[in-house]
């Protein structure tokens, strides 16, 4: 199957983005392997070329080939956006984590059983004091 590789063009701002990345030593390394791909494929190499050359699969050299080619700037070396879940837990504010403890004020042995936790993970999860479930579950005890 002969497909058509995408042509890559870089500007000179973008091509020294690209080289200062795939020279780097901190970066990460998909960032860097991405980086090589574009540069090799901007230097007019097949994808099959470039596939051999980075020890990748031809599908790897085109996909980043063709992404670039359709945003040429340094993002489009970034994954793409997941779908997740909604997060468990959420961040809470100094006010929060006092009424966590107080209720109607009333100590509560374990305040963390209100919230489906068991004691000893809601320690551990209290000590840090920034985490707490985002759905307040009721407990039928």
């Amino acid at each position: 199957m002969n497909i058509q590789a995408s042509h890559v063009r870089l500007s000179p701002p973008v091509r020294s983005k690209l080289v200062k990345i795939s020279h780097s030593q901190t970066a990460q390394h998909r960032k860097v392997f991405r980086a090589e791909i574009i540069l090799r494929a901007a230097s007019g190499e097949s994808n099959t070329a470039i596939a051999r050359a980075m020890g990748c699969r031809e599908k790897t050299a085109r996909k980043w080939r063709n992404r670039f080619a359709s945003r040429p700037n340094e993002k489009a070396l970034n994954d793409s956006p997941r779908i997740s879940r909604r997060p468990m837990f959420r961040q809470i504010s100094a006010g929060e984590s006092s009424s966590l403890l107080v209720s109607g004020q009333k100590v509560m042995r374990h305040p963390f059983v209100r919230f489906g936790l068991l004691p000893a993970c809601g320690k551990r999860l209290w000590k840090k004091r920034t985490i707490v479930l985002a759905k307040q579950k009721s407990a039928a005890f």
